[in-house]
């Protein structure tokens, strides 16, 4: 990626529509989450891997009742983030 970690994150804390963002952590990732408990984990539609095909599995078996929902891409053949400058 073209951001690091750190300025998507920062990123989506200045969004007016999100509450709180946290970044996810692949080793015990279940424990943070059950933590923050969240009612909503939205997922890029281009995010994939072992974490994100177990996701929703792993959760059922922590007793959350998190609802997984995948956002849609928006002109990703302008905006996706591999596309855009840096400032």
């Amino acid at each position: 990626p073209r951001l690091t970690k750190d300025e998507r994150l920062a990123a989506l804390e200045k969004h007016p529509l999100i509450d709180k963002a946290i970044l996810g952590d692949t080793d015990g990732y279940i424990a943070h989450i059950a933590h923050e408990n969240p009612d909503i984990i939205a997922l890029g539609y281009d995010q994939g891997g072992e974490y994100v095909e177990h996701l929703e599995r792993d959760l059922k078996s922590a007793g959350l009742m998190t609802h997984i929902v995948r956002l849609k891409p928006f002109q990703p053949e302008i905006f996706k983030t591999s596309k855009l400058k840096p400032n």
